[in-house]
């Protein structure tokens, strides 16, 4: 946000940056590679441990790693789309003006 004239002068008014939305995005998507990363970096640590105590948080660990790859592709994919989509967006409203 940023601070920006009004009609009338007294009063504060706003503007949100063009980004606002996508740079919240990019901000869950860096959330998603760090828990990728954290399920990971424990699955490696406890299968090298081999302790078959383990086996049960190997496995939920598994499924941490999958759903967040998952979840990592979509906003990857997400973000190249809605790229597009602004581009055109933009496209058109430079034609009308």
């Amino acid at each position: 946000m940023r601070k920006v004239n009004g009609p009338e002068n007294r009063r504060d008014y706003y503007v949100a940056h063009p980004d606002l939305f996508l740079n919240n995005f990019k901000f869950n998507l860096a959330t998603v590679r760090k828990n990728r990363r954290t399920a990971e970096q424990f699955l490696r640590e406890m299968e090298a441990s081999g302790d078959p105590a383990h086996q049960a948080a190997i496995e939920r660990l598994r499924h941490m790693q999958a759903f967040y790859r998952l979840m990592e592709q979509f906003y990857e994919n997400f973000t190249k789309e809605w790229e597009r989509v602004r581009a055109q967006m933009e496209a058109a409203n430079a034609s009308v003006n």
